[in-house]
């Protein structure tokens, strides 16, 4: 795995583990809970199916309005989709983007939800996603690279606030590939 590629999938490495007697024990005792827990997690799939619909509706609002804070290097449409967390850090990516004189016009080509997990209140969401992106220069329509159906693999973690689903993070897991 590349340095680039761990960087954009938030890999870190931890120091090794030592384990004394106590801690071995431990760490059994956590895998065992683990397994049972795993086995509970089956009772969560048919949540996840019932909130299907609205995780799915919830992204498709978040990704046309993402589309055109990137466009629009402003976050502002995404103010009623997603938290003020996420938009500060897709108002960063922007204005990053806009320092180089570039700006992504993206238009979302598919996007399939393949797994959803929830805990209470939050979804823990993968999706593939085929964009058609163009890079261009701020302040003019001049396409400086065009990407067809780029596809991505993304995360997401949402979470219900007032009987609506906001999006609290987005990653890329997995570097884009032409489709």
């Amino acid at each position: 795995m590349t340095l680039l590629h761990c960087r954009l999938m938030s890999c870190h490495r931890f120091p090794p583990f030592r384990a004394s007697n106590g801690s071995l024990f431990l760490l059994l005792a956590g895998c065992g809970l683990a397994l049972v827990g795993s086995a509970c997690r089956g009772t969560m799939s048919s949540d996840s199916e019932q909130a299907r619909p609205e995780i799915k509706a919830a992204l498709e609002a978040y990704l046309p309005r993402l589309a055109a804070a990137y466009a629009e290097v402003d976050p502002a449409p995404l103010a009623q989709v997603a938290v003020p967390k996420e938009l500060a850090h897709v108002q960063l990516r922007a204005d990053e983007m806009a320092k180089r004189g570039e700006r992504i016009v993206s238009q979302l080509e598919q996007l399939t939800v393949d797994t959803i997990r929830l805990a209470r209140s939050t979804a823990y969401v993968a999706t593939t996603e085929v964009w058609d992106l163009e890079l261009r220069t701020v302040g003019s329509d001049r396409v400086l690279h065009h990407y067809p159906h780029t596809r991505y693999q993304v995360r997401y973690q949402l979470k219900r606030d007032s009987g609506r689903w906001l999006v609290v993070f987005r990653q890329l897991i997995e570097p884009p590939a032409s489709g």
